[in-house]
C-alpha cells in the first residue's frame, strides 16, 4: 500500500513539475532592430517575426514562422544608399507542454530554441539560461515584466540594459554578457493580442507589418473577443465570446490532426468538456462568419 501511495505521489509530482500557461498564440509578434558594418558600408534593419498558420510534421504541430525585414544600406561604395525588403519563411516552431520551444531544422531534426522552464527557475549566480550564452555568463539580476495580466521573468547577465538578457515566453532579447563590435541586434517590442512590452527606444510602428495569408486582421479582432480558461485544463474549458450574435463552430484536434470533438458555441459563456480526452496538447479551432482562429490547449 505504501509503495502504491508513493508511486501516485511521484506521478503527481511529474504532472505538476511545470504548470504553464501557453505563452504563444497566432498573434505573437517580435520586432527586432539591428545595425552594423558589412565591411563596405553601414546598415540598419527593422524586422518583424510572426506566425501565420500551422503545419503537422512527424506528429507535432508547428507554427509557421515568418520574418519580414526592411534593410537600409548607407553609403555603399558602388550602390550608394539603398533599401531592400525581404520575406523569409516559413520556419517551423512549436512549444511543448514542458515549456521548451523547438525549431525544426532543415535536416528535419529539432533544435532547442529556448527553455521557458529553465528561465523561470533561474536564480542569481546560475549559468545564464540561453542556448547562445558562453560558459562564463552568469545570471546577475532578475526583474519581472508584465504582459497584460501575465507576469514574466526577465533574466539579465552582466549587461543590464532593458533590451538584453532573456524573458520567459518571449526568448532572448539581445546580448546577455558580451557586446557586439561590428553588429548589434536586439528585440525592441513584443506583442500578443492587445498586450505588448517595449524593450528598446524605437517606435514599434516603425517595423514592418506582418503579411498574413492564413490569419487576417479580422481574425485578430475576432480573437480579442474570446477568453479561454483555464489553460492548462484538467476537465471543463470555459470559453467566453463577447459581442457575437451568430453561433461559432468549434473543432478540437489532437497533435496528429485527428478530429476529437466538434460542436457550436454561442455568444457569452460556454463550456467544453475535455475530461474524456487523454493528457496532451490539443488545438481548438473556432470559426465564425468565415473568421477562423486556433488556440493550443494543454490537457493535464
Amino acid at each position: 500500500m505504501k509503495k502504491i501511495t508513493f508511486l501516485i505521489f511521484l506521478i503527481s509530482l511529474m504532472n505538476m513539475s511545470y504548470s504553464q500557461v501557453t505563452y504563444f498564440n497566432y498573434t505573437s509578434e517580435w520586432r527586432y532592430y539591428a545595425s552594423g558594418w558589412t565591411g563596405l558600408n553601414s546598415f540598419d534593419s527593422y524586422e518583424t517575426v510572426y506566425f501565420d498558420g500551422d503545419i503537422t510534421i512527424n506528429g507535432n504541430v508547428y507554427y509557421k514562422q515568418y520574418r519580414k525585414t526592411v534593410e537600409t544600406n548607407y553609403n555603399h561604395p558602388f550602390l550608394g544608399t539603398y533599401t531592400e525588403n525581404f520575406l523569409y519563411g516559413p520556419g517551423y516552431v512549436r512549444e511543448d507542454s514542458n515549456g521548451k520551444v523547438w525549431y525544426l531544422a532543415s535536416d528535419n531534426t529539432e533544435q532547442l530554441y529556448f527553455d521557458n522552464q529553465l528561465i523561470s527557475a533561474s536564480q542569481i549566480g546560475d549559468p545564464f539560461p540561453s542556448q547562445g550564452a558562453s560558459g562564463g555568463c552568469l545570471v546577475q539580476s532578475i526583474q519581472m515584466q508584465m504582459l497584460g495580466a501575465t507576469q514574466l521573468k526577465h533574466v539579465f547577465g552582466s549587461n543590464t540594459t532593458l533590451n538584453s538578457g532573456t524573458v520567459e515566453g518571449i526568448g532572448d532579447l539581445g546580448y546577455a554578457c558580451g557586446m557586439g563590435i561590428e553588429y548589434n541586434r536586439y528585440l525592441n517590442c513584443y506583442s500578443k493580442q492587445t498586450s505588448s512590452i517595449q524593450f528598446g527606444t524605437l517606435n514599434c510602428n516603425l517595423f514592418p507589418i506582418p503579411l498574413r495569408v492564413n490569419l487576417s486582421s479580422n481574425s485578430l479582432s475576432f480573437e480579442e473577443k474570446i477568453d479561454i480558461s483555464p489553460n492548462p485544463t484538467n476537465g471543463i474549458l470555459n470559453v467566453k465570446i463577447e459581442s457575437l450574435t451568430t453561433n461559432t463552430e468549434f473543432k478540437i484536434y489532437n497533435c496528429l490532426g485527428k478530429l476529437m470533438q466538434e460542436g457550436y458555441l454561442q455568444g457569452g459563456n460556454n463550456r467544453i468538456d475535455f475530461s474524456t480526452l487523454t493528457t496532451g496538447i490539443y488545438f481548438l479551432k473556432l470559426n465564425s462568419e468565415s473568421l477562423e482562429i486556433s488556440k493550443k490547449i494543454i490537457k493535464i
